[in-house]
């Protein structure tokens, strides 16, 4: 089992080659891993499971064994070159993570699963990704697809920065609220009330604030 400790745009990450563990010992193993005291440390650990290398192999198989293993991949699975698992670091599982997705297209690329342009299955969509590289740095773009959803528009509690916000997921719940200019003072203060607005059922939404 290969690990790595990686990080995007401000989020740090243990990347593990393999499939998470099964029985309940994923959420285990995730805390340990990004305990920053007893373990590695990081926001979340990504699990990385190579597909197209058990597409290659399909090839090579006779037809009777082709739809036996076959059985064993997910549809989805078909047209992907690796699939992502994300975990926060407290154990919990996610749709999709961003900066979690770049890092794994990155090291994609250094397992040499990919020469640069790959697809990447998540629990919530497929992603395109493409990776360029030169000396030490690395610029990753993600084709992000579209939502499935329509925004959904939600008033907003008394006392806070706006009246109304959008709710929209993509993969993790988001909400999006539109303030004037300048009044972003404390930019926590403002987004702490608002994460848990979108639904008595949401576990904590990722706040942005937007102005024209």
């Amino acid at each position: 089992m290969l690990i790595a400790k990686m990080h995007g745009a401000g989020n740090d990450f243990v990347v593990v080659e393999g499939t998470p563990p099964a029985g309940g010992r994923d959420v285990e193993l995730v805390r340990q891993l990004a305990d920053r005291r007893r373990g590695i440390g990081a926001d979340g650990v990504l699990f990385l499971e190579r597909l197209n290398d058990k597409l290659d192999k399909l090839d090579k198989l006779d037809k009777s064994d082709t739809l036996d293993t076959l059985d064993t991949l997910d549809k989805s699975d078909v047209s992907a070159d690796l699939r992502m698992h994300f975990y926060n670091s407290d154990g919990g599982r996610a749709g999709l993570c961003l900066n979690g997705a770049r890092c794994a297209a990155l090291r994609a690329l250094q397992l040499g699963w990919s020469t640069g342009e790959m697809r990447i299955q998540t629990e919530y969509s497929l992603l395109h990704a493409s990776v360029q590289t030169a000396d030490d740095t690395a610029r990753v773009r993600l084709l992000l697809p579209v939502p499935e959803a329509a925004p959904r528009q939600l008033k907003l509690p008394d006392q806070t920065v706006a009246t109304h916000g959008w709710a929209v997921h993509t993969g993790d719940p988001h909400l999006v609220v539109e303030t004037a200019a300048g009044t972003m003072d404390d930019f926590e203060a403002q987004a702490r009330p608002l994460r848990w607005w979108t639904g008595p059922d949401d576990a904590g939404s990722n706040v942005h604030f937007v102005h024209r």
